[in-house]
């Protein structure tokens, strides 16, 4: 059978380090893709090599064994790769984000990195049908689950919002009672017709099937129309915290649609400092809005 070199390499690095997350964290993979070639390389071996209790990891005696063996390998080729890879100053990221994120997220914050990194350039496109083959790193949403090579930003989860002065016709906002308001729809109206079918108590004649409003193919545009008072959208609410926080948009109901999703950080090709520097940023940011999010419940 062929040696697992991939499981190996998490191994070391799961030994090296003691931890599993900060193993992931060095390869830029997620937890669970580390466990997982843990598991398979105990299964090649044929015997147990790391104990796992919590958060705490420990080598098992064969796993001491290995690991030892691996030390001296392994510095070996790092050190081979780090004379005779070749160091062309990169001081410039490319990256390729969904318009939502760069708009709602990316843009309003990117003073910030600029302030504590002036050396990085950065060259910004919007990731529009997939093309992002040109990109150190990519942001973008996905309703399934993520690769190795994805970190998670925050939920996609959406709530129903609208503009002060259309919350103020509303006297009781109900899944039941939705053709009674305009609907604001980002693409089509399957988001609505998904939230209407899970949360209704009952099929409502005429709000079957959902198709009230307008729909605009760009979710800026849904969601400036929302705050200026045209109807009731589905937003993510990683993406209108500002807007909700000044009262500009207003949080109708706390039942969510597309639960599923995630919006992520994905690294392409070779990864230097460069791109570790704006990675660590990028999910410190990510986490300060969900922890003010929290915090606003």
């Amino acid at each position: 059978m062929k040696m697992p070199l991939k499981s190996i390499y998490y191994f070391e690095a799961v030994a090296r380090l003691g931890s599993y997350s900060e193993a992931a964290k060095e390869m830029f993979v997620t937890h669970a893709a580390v466990i997982s070639q843990i598991k398979g390389l105990e299964q090649w071996m044929g015997k147990k090599l790391v104990y796992r209790k919590q958060n705490r990891v420990t080598l098992t005696e064969d796993g001491i064994k290995f690991a030892a063996q691996l030390t001296d390998p392994f510095a070996q080729l790092r050190a081979a790769v780090a004379d005779n890879r070749k160091r062309p100053v990169r001081n410039k990221l490319v990256i390729y984000s969904l318009p939502s994120l760069a708009t709602c997220f990316l843009l309003p914050n990117i003073h910030a990195f600029k302030d504590r990194f002036p050396q990085i350039e950065l060259e910004l496109h919007y990731q529009l049908s997939g093309r992002d083959d040109h990109a150190d790193i990519v942001l973008g949403f996905t309703d399934h689950a993520l690769a190795d090579s994805e970190r998670v930003l925050f939920s996609g989860s959406t709530v129903p919002v609208c503009g002060r002065g259309y919350a103020a016709k509303i006297s009781h906002f109900s899944p039941d009672q939705l053709n009674q308001y305009e609907l604001l729809h980002d693409g089509d109206s399957q988001a609505w017709q998904r939230w209407y079918d899970r949360y209704a108590s009952q099929l409502v004649a005429g709000v079957s099937k959902v198709n009230r409003g307008t729909v605009f193919s760009d979710f800026n545009m849904m969601r400036i129309a929302a705050m200026n008072n045209n109807g009731i959208a589905l937003c993510p609410k990683a993406l209108i915290a500002k807007e909700l926080d000044s009262g500009e948009l207003v949080q109708l109901s706390p039942l969510a649609g597309n639960r599923q999703r995630q919006y992520y950080l994905r690294m392409n090709g070779v990864r230097d400092e460069g791109e570790h520097v704006f990675t660590d940023w990028i999910l410190e940011l990510a986490q300060a809005t969900v922890n003010s999010m929290s915090l606003s419940e």
